[in-house]
């Protein structure tokens, strides 16, 4: 019975834990009676706490910033256990392709589909003064111009596999100041 509800309170703990993005070691010993091994739930929290720290902000200020890299993990943990297929994971527009063929810049990360080639970035932003359709970014010049633009821009980065067509949704951040009417 003990057993049971140190086993409930650590899967609460943890998942608080996770979700809060803090790591929190004197709560988690406080609350667990001491016949728990800490070292062995603290250590579980500290390896996930690790896949957390390695993704790293788009850019480096207070602009707001949605990280896909959960979402991320979710299909890829689907595609394979099978309740998705290639076709379903693998389906990156002609467009985006060529985007990210001429514009994307390289990362270091292999494909997780077909582990054939590295994965390249690709960014678009989307507001109020440009174009419907959206519009790639080129560099770094762009993304400052959208910093300091007086209109609030959506900015989202996007990793492709040029080989077999992955694409996810890597984040999403709003730059721009958003004082259009002082503009």
């Amino acid at each position: 019975m003990l057993g049971c509800y140190i086993n409930s309170i650590y899967q609460l703990i943890f998942s608080l834990v996770i979700l809060a993005g803090t790591f929190v070691r004197d709560a988690v010993a406080t609350v667990l009676p001491p016949q728990a091994n800490l070292g062995l739930l603290l250590g579980s929290m500290n390896r996930e706490m690790d896949i957390r720290a390695k993704v790293q902000p788009m850019w480096e200020s207070d602009d707001p910033t949605v990280d896909y890299a959960l979402a991320r993990l979710a299909v890829l943990r689907d595609f394979r256990q099978g309740r998705l297929s290639r076709l379903q994971v693998c389906d990156a527009q002609p467009e985006l392709i060529r985007a990210a063929s001429h514009l994307g810049r390289p990362k270091k990360d292999p494909c997780p589909i077909c582990e054939r080639e590295s994965l390249v970035s690709v960014m678009y932003a989307f507001g109020p003064k440009l174009p419907a359709h959206g519009r790639c970014l080129e560099g770094p010049s762009d993304l400052s111009k959208l910093h300091t633009s007086s209109f609030a821009n959506k900015v989202y980065e996007v990793e492709v596999c040029l080989a077999c067509r992955w694409n996810h949704l890597e984040r999403m951040s709003v730059l721009g100041t958003g004082d259009a009417a002082t503009a």
